[in-house]
């Protein structure tokens, strides 16, 4: 999934699908990405923006990895509120 939710254009598709595939209601998702992939603009940040318009899906910070010489990477898990 990491490399699709770089994608802005594809975000929202990846995003219907996961609502349409987690069960309800006590699916959840874990999604692991880049904070920001710089040079494309997508990343967990501009996903959870997507997520929390919509409103049907509740995210937490499961973690946050960062190593002092990369871009800082989460961890997320998403379900349904």
């Amino acid at each position: 999934m990491a490399e699709t939710i770089y994608s802005i254009s594809a975000q929202k598709s990846l995003y219907e699908l996961i609502k349409r595939c987690l069960a309800y209601p006590d699916g959840a998702v874990y999604m692991a990405a880049k904070k920001y992939y710089f040079g494309v603009g997508g990343g967990t940040r501009q996903f959870l923006s997507m997520i929390e318009k919509d409103g049907a899906l509740a995210s937490t910070l499961v973690s946050e990895v960062t190593d002092g010489s990369s871009n800082v990477r989460e961890v997320w898990k998403l379900t349904y509120k």
